[in-house]
Order: structure tokens, then sequence, then C-alpha cells
């Protein structure tokens, strides 16, 4: 019998291709985004979106699948050996499934940052972009400068390409291929891979 479990083995090179690769054909990290936009459509429904919380100590990220307390904090920092400062505070992270135009491709693209956080939810909380989120595409864009803290990000909703009827069978069917290949988003909850779910 192995020593690691197919999921265990399965994350530890979703996360090494990663690294490698920028991000990795299968994800779309706020890394990526640069001055040239990168547009991306919505996909599927609310089982593919996680909303969870991010805590960060020393540039580790500890994600929780509620808002955690101080004593949860506390204890998950114990767990990992990180010594907190004790200002440490959770914020909103969530991983949609996206179609990245970029790349014809289906990606999960998780963020944490207030800059895209903000924009997206506002556009998915008003009543046309809440009804119809798939007639509009989001056009991303980061500009970066010396300190992290002049990290700019755009959001800007644009009529969706996936009104042409062409487009959007190509979307729809590698997003089909993707489901029916055991696509699971929640996988992320464990550190695992959605896109091949043990």
């Amino acid at each position: 019998m192995p020593l690691l479990s197919k999921s265990i083995e399965e994350a530890f090179k979703a996360s090494q291709e990663k690294k490698s690769s920028g991000g990795g054909d299968n994800y779309l990290n706020t890394s990526d985004l640069n001055e040239e936009s990168t547009v991306i459509t919505l996909l599927g429904d609310e089982e593919h979106v996680l909303s969870r919380h991010v805590v960060w100590c020393n540039k580790t990220p500890m994600k929780f699948t509620s808002l955690p307390t101080k004593e949860e904090i506390s204890e998950r920092a114990k767990e990992l050996g990180i010594e907190l400062k004790g200002t440490e505070k959770a914020q909103p992270c969530f991983a949609f499934t996206i179609w990245n135009y970029n790349l014809s491709k289906v990606q999960v693209f998780e963020f944490f940052q207030r800059g895209l956080v903000n924009p997206i939810m506002e556009f998915l909380t008003d009543e046309q972009g809440k009804e119809t989120p798939h007639l509009f595409d989001l056009k991303l864009k980061c500009s970066r400068g010396v300190e992290p803290k002049d990290t700019r990000y755009t959001v800007l909703p644009v009529p969706g390409k996936r009104m042409k009827e062409k487009v959007n069978k190509e979307v729809q069917a590698a997003f089909d291929e993707v489901l029916e290949a055991g696509y699971d988003i929640s996988a992320l909850i464990d550190g695992g891979n959605p896109f091949s779910p043990a």
C-alpha cells in the first residue's frame, strides 16, 4: 500500500506545476495578471464557486471554510508552527470556475485581494450581473509598483463574447468535458486538485 493517498500525490503535483509554470494551465493566479488584459467569463453556478476566509501569517496563507475565531487562528498557527503577531485578520477568499479567453481554457481563479473582490462581488450582486452574468465578460488588469502595496487591480465588465453562438458552444463544450471528468471545486478545501478530485 502506498504511503501517500492519490489525492495528496495529485495535490502535490498540481502545486509543483503551479510553481514551475506561473500558475499551471488549470489555474489563473493573481500573479499572472498584468497590464495586458486577461479576459474571463464565469462558468457554472453556485456549485462551481468556493467562498472561504484566508489569514496571512508571515506570507503563509491559512484558509478556513468559515470566518475563524481568534482561537481557531491560534490553533491552526500552532499546528503549522507559525508564530502569530496578534494582528492577523481573516479576509474573504473566493475561487471561481472561469473560461480564460486568453488561453481558451477552463480554469480556477482564486483571489482575496480587495481590488478584485470588491468589484467582482459588486458586479455579481448587482441585479443585471446577478441575473445574467454569462452576458458579460470581465476584463482584468494589474499594475505593480515597487512596493506590494502599490499593486492596483482593475476589473471591467464588458459585453460577453458568449453572446455569439459559436463562442458559447466552444466554452460550453470545454466546460462539459471538465465536468464529465469529475471537476469539483470543493477539492480546494483539502488542498486537492479540482480537475482530478479523489
